[in-house]
């Protein structure tokens, strides 16, 4: 009996001391354009009460993106701790620091013909979209990474690796939060819905619902295309991170 309860303090103190490496600190949260992110933000802010931003919001000032780049959490209550590290949103590697890093990952083709890629400039967005892959393969900090498709088929197991990444809690206090979280997914889903204008909402509703929204338009030889080019950006990172994303005939 003596050796069960010193096993349970154990887990329990182990399960406090080694999850959330990342809650004293800011956090990079890294993606292309159009990957996501605006609802993986909406969940760490509800779920984490951290504040989640543009990592340069001054460079926004006067501009349409400002406020849509600013925390959720000011447009819904969502209970923001704004003396907590804030996560910041980057699109690209060149603003980066040391801090630890979440990687989101969305069908790379979904995101390009979204972000309004045209044929001539493949071989620049496959460049882009690669470079962020390599920061992250390279970088030997604390990381996470995190593919959209999986943030919406299973989020219980997604969430709770976000939480505990960012947050110093068990895991069954972890749980807890996933699973209250969960029990209102669809009001969490429509309000990170409505945080668009309304030119945006039915698009953003339909591309989560289909999750190749954009890129069904497209023809099976552009896709094609498009994989190759990533492919031959890095073909190590391409079979390790964005295989799942293969065209198949």
């Amino acid at each position: 009996m003596r050796k069960v309860i010193h096993l349970f303090v154990w887990t329990s103190l182990a399960n406090f001391l080694f999850s959330g490496l990342s809650q004293d600190n800011s956090v990079s949260l890294l993606s292309y354009p159009r990957s996501g992110n605006t609802w993986l933000r909406y969940c760490i802010e509800e779920l984490t009460k951290r504040p989640t931003t543009w990592h340069d919001m001054e460079s926004l000032i006067g501009r349409v993106e400002f406020s849509g780049n600013e925390p959720l959490g000011k447009t819904f209550d969502l209970g923001l701790d704004y003396a907590k590290p804030y996560v910041y949103k980057h699109h690209d590697i060149y603003s980066l620091d040391d801090s630890p890093l979440i990687l989101l990952l969305r069908n790379p083709k979904e995101c390009a013909w979204a972000h309004c890629v045209c044929y001539a400039n493949f071989l620049t967005e496959a460049k882009i979209y690669i470079e962020n892959i390599e920061h992250f393969e390279a970088f030997k900090g604390d990381k996470l990474l995190i593919y959209y498709e999986d943030l919406l088929s299973d989020p219980f197991s997604i969430l709770e690796k976000v939480v505990l990444f960012l947050s110093k809690i068990t895991k069954e206090d972890c749980r807890m939060r996933v699973n209250n979280f969960l029990r209102e997914y669809q009001r969490h889903k429509q309000n990170s819905i409505e945080f668009y204008g309304m030119h945006m909402r039915e698009v953003v509703t339909a591309s989560k619902q289909n999750l190749l929204y954009y890129s069904k338009n497209s023809t099976l030889e552009s896709r094609k295309k498009f994989d190759n080019e990533l492919y031959m950006a890095n073909p190590y990172l391409w079979d390790k991170y964005l295989s799942r994303y293969k065209e198949m005939d």
